[in-house]
């Protein structure tokens, strides 16, 4: 009986000893960059904007900036200044967009870059 015991506590042994799984490195977390300067070229910042297709009390504006560094998606926050009310494009690739906007009232624009 004792050899019996003796051969569970060996096999017991044998198996609770078995290699485990190797232990997969933590993967490193990729770098933070650094967006680059956005700088406005079109419509000129304080200036009447005379450029743009006119469709019936419309104007379709093209808004354009300097790409910056590092970006690959751009936010537009358009304002109508006489009411406060802001309109947003997202998901924009690329550094122009053509806006549809009121004729004969002033506007307001900036851009997000992510």
């Amino acid at each position: 009986m004792k050899k019996i015991g003796y051969l569970i506590y060996i096999i017991f042994i044998l198996f609770a000893c078995s290699k485990s799984d190797p232990i997969a490195p933590t993967p490193t977390p990729l770098p933070i960059l650094e967006i680059g300067e956005l700088n406005l070229e079109l419509p000129e910042n304080n200036k009447n904007c005379e450029t743009g297709t006119i469709n019936s009390g419309k104007a379709d504006v093209e808004l354009k900036w300097k790409a910056a560094k590092n970006a690959s998606k751009y936010e537009i926050q358009i304002t109508d200044l006489s009411d406060g009310k802001i309109t947003s494009v997202s998901d924009i690739v690329g550094n122009s967009k053509i806006v549809s906007l009121l004729r004969d009232k002033s506007y307001a624009w900036n851009i997000t870059a992510s």
